[in-house]
């Protein structure tokens, strides 16, 4: 689990730095873009962030469509359960921190951002 958070640390400590060397570069409305795609406000309190930890985030549009993919997945594997599967841009979306981070693609620089504003829930 520990190398599970260090690791997660090297990933935004890579994407600070790529928002700074971007920041440097400013090339227009593209950039401008970007910068505020890279901006992932994480919430963390003084006892840390468990990958148990249920969070909030705010669904992009490209993450509103990878979950509701994967709802509709997991509809078709049980019939018979409940998913939503409409969910849009600007949606919050709600659950343990390793199942959302498990649903979105390996990152990489000028890849999309699928979720933001992650937030730790309160019990």
């Amino acid at each position: 689990m520990e190398e599970l958070k260090n690791k997660i640390e090297q990933i935004f400590a890579h994407v600070q730095q790529a928002k700074a060397e971007l920041e440097q570069m400013n090339v227009g409305k593209a950039h401008e873009e970007l910068i505020a795609a890279l901006s992932i406000p994480v919430t963390i309190d003084d006892e840390g962030l468990d990958f148990n930890d249920t969070v909030t985030c705010i669904l992009t549009k490209d993450g509103a469509e990878l979950v509701n993919k994967h709802q509709r997945d997991l509809q078709n594997i049980h019939p018979h359960g409940e998913y939503k599967t409409d969910y849009k841009e600007g949606d919050e979306y709600s659950g343990q921190f390793w199942v959302i981070v498990s649903l979105l693609p390996v990152f990489c620089l000028g890849q999309d951002v699928y979720i933001k504003n992650i937030k730790k829930r309160s019990p």
